[in-house]
């Protein structure tokens, strides 16, 4: 009878057990399901940025995300998409579609996105995304305009070294440089230049103007004008003086030979050119002529153009031989031009920008400056220049 009471009590202490660890009510597991199901609800089923690849692989539970773009990336497409349609994203704070694409701009530097998921009724879901966009690295300059003179070899954004040529009459010039990118910054002689340009001093003999331009990320470039300006008196290689004719000078060195007192007052010297030697002559009260070498020969250039035409525009004076500087006026639509020079000796050498070719693309802007170089021999050049004016 003991016995029996004590299996009774063990039996039921055993189920009892049993019961406690395996059971699950139904409605508890049903409340449980339906908790998972909504939190996931608020979830990202997708994140992907079209043509890029982002630092690690998505997953919904995974919140924090980001890439980097090259600077020339001006903007992105962004797909989000949740597995429940009924959803709502937001980007930023505004409303996006489910599943459909979006643009968005990118400025330099970070860009971050906060992606909210909410369902409506459970707590959302926000994901991280940050766009590092790169600084601007361009630190070449895209056109430099000059008040005055002209540069060799014509510009070119690659080319850093430059002479500026015919500024012997002239102490300061104005130069207006422009960067190829606006978040570029430019300093003539390491001093900054506004949007105006600068003026700068030109001193007799050698001289280096120096721009420099420096990127958004701080990588620079330096361009190298250099400057040979002559004294005031001396002639300038390409530039006429005036309306005079090249060669022609006037002494006035003292003439040599036996004066007296009375013919002191009454000498008066002039300059002939005879085959290339200056000659001074002497009056005297006699009324006697003496010749008397000059100790002066000057030399006649033979670096000379017989004739200069372009394909179109309008001139502002008719070509002559020693006039060296003209203004051609051209329709904003022309894009190039074919420059056809005849030397007047056949042995000179002609090159217009520094080469060969004839046909020269004309700068963006309303201004281009060619240059037309002769050349004799090593001692005799000239230089005409052509400005279109668009």
């Amino acid at each position: 009878m003991v016995n029996s009471r004590k299996l009774k009590i063990l039996l039921t202490a055993s189920v009892i057990g049993l019961g406690s660890v395996s059971y699950i009510p139904y409605s508890f597991a049903e409340s449980v399901t339906a908790i998972q199901t909504a939190q996931k609800s608020n979830l990202l089923s997708e994140l992907e940025i079209s043509g890029l690849k982002l630092d690690q692989a998505f997953s919904s539970d995974v919140k924090v995300y980001s890439a980097t773009v090259e600077n020339k990336v001006q903007e992105i497409n962004l797909l989000l998409k949740s597995n429940t349609s009924s959803a709502q994203i937001t980007v930023n704070g505004k409303n996006v579609g489910n599943g459909t694409s979006e643009t968005y701009s990118l400025k330099t530097g970070e860009n971050l996105f906060l992606i909210t998921v909410n369902n409506g009724t459970n707590e959302s879901s926000t994901y991280k995304l940050t766009i590092t966009r790169e600084q601007n690295g361009d630190n070449s300059l895209k056109h430099i305009e000059l008040s005055d003179g002209v540069l060799s070899p014509r510009f070119s954004p690659s080319t850093t070294t430059y002479n500026i040529e015919g500024l012997n009459n002239e102490e300061r010039i104005k130069i207006i440089p422009t960067a190829m990118k606006k978040t570029s910054t430019i300093k003539i002689n390491n001093k900054s230049v506004t949007k105006n340009g600068m003026t700068v001093n030109v001193p007799v003999g050698e001289s280096t103007i120096r721009i420099t331009v420096t990127a958004e990320n701080g990588e620079s470039k330096t361009y190298n004008f250099h400057v040979k300006r002559l004294k005031s008196n001396d002639k300038s290689p390409g530039k006429s003086p005036g309306k005079s004719t090249p060669g022609t000078t006037i002494s006035t060195k003292p003439s040599i030979g036996p004066t007296t007192s009375t013919n002191r007052n009454t000498n008066i010297q002039q300059n002939n050119q005879k085959g290339g030697q200056a000659v001074t002559v002497q009056k005297t009260t006699a009324g006697t002529p003496q010749q008397l070498p000059s100790t002066t020969e000057q030399k006649t250039s033979k670096a000379m153009l017989s004739s200069l035409t372009v394909s179109t525009g309008t001139w502002d004076s008719t070509f002559v031989k020693d006039e060296f500087t003209y203004h051609i006026a051209v329709d904003k639509e022309t894009k190039n031009v074919t420059i056809s020079p005849v030397a007047v000796h056949s042995s000179s050498t002609i090159k217009i920008e520094g080469e060969t070719k004839k046909t020269i693309q004309l700068d963006e802007g309303n201004k281009t400056v060619i240059s037309v170089v002769v050349q004799y021999d090593d001692d005799d050049r000239k230089t005409y220049v052509l400005v279109f004016d668009r």
